[in-house]
């Protein structure tokens, strides 16, 4: 057991030497790693098995990202979410509160527009527990006509986003990123076009 634990200790140590060199070798920057939160706006809008339902804004907690770039202008990103929204009825759309804790997972491809600006465009997948709570229908007067029951539904959505950052002092980079979400069920699920503010650690 020990000696298989100094085994993994070496290797370890080994990769965490040869890696920037590594990158170096490739023409590749050695802080090609980045973690970091975002915060935003996300417009929601649901496609309900019970009917139509209003879009709103919303605010999007902090985010926790991880990002690698993999050389030739590409990089893989994914980020851990959770957001909330909630949707205001009227006499022919349901209202309801929405929940999502997931992962987005997109490979990205950056664009080299000059010394300083390199945007990235990319897409993927994101996979979500969605939760509706609060559902309910309006009558003509404004008062409540029918009260739905909760409902809680894993998703699976195709995503498409852009990106750009820009370095700041220190080892830290600020950036914008604009995202669009569609399920791939197109009879239910939760969509979503949202922008952030990155803030991103460099290494």
């Amino acid at each position: 057991m020990r000696t298989g634990w100094f085994v993994g200790m070496v290797i370890g140590s080994f990769v965490a030497m040869v890696e920037p060199v590594h990158a170096v070798a490739i023409g590749m920057p050695v802080q090609t790693g980045r973690v970091g939160m975002t915060f935003g706006s996300a417009y929601f809008s649901v496609i309900d098995p019970n009917g139509s339902s209003y879009g709103d804004w919303a605010a999007r907690p902090f985010n926790l990202v991880y990002s690698q770039r993999m050389g030739s202008g590409w990089r893989h990103w994914e980020e851990l979410f959770y957001q909330k929204g909630s949707l205001q009825a009227t006499t022919d759309l349901i209202g309801q509160t929405i929940k999502q804790t997931g992962l987005r997972m997109s490979l990205q491809h950056s664009i080299n527009l000059g010394p300083v600006w390199t945007p990235w465009f990319g897409g993927g997948l994101q996979f979500s527990r969605d939760q509706f709570h609060e559902r309910y229908t309006i009558d003509a007067q404004g008062y409540l006509n029918q009260v739905l029951p909760d409902r809680n539904e894993s998703e699976t959505a195709v995503i498409i986003n852009a990106s750009s950052e820009w370095r700041l002092d220190w080892d830290w980079d600020i950036g914008v990123k604009l995202e669009h979400a569609m399920p791939l069920d197109n009879k239910e699920g939760v969509k979503t076009s949202s922008i952030s503010l990155l803030f991103l650690y460099r290494f």
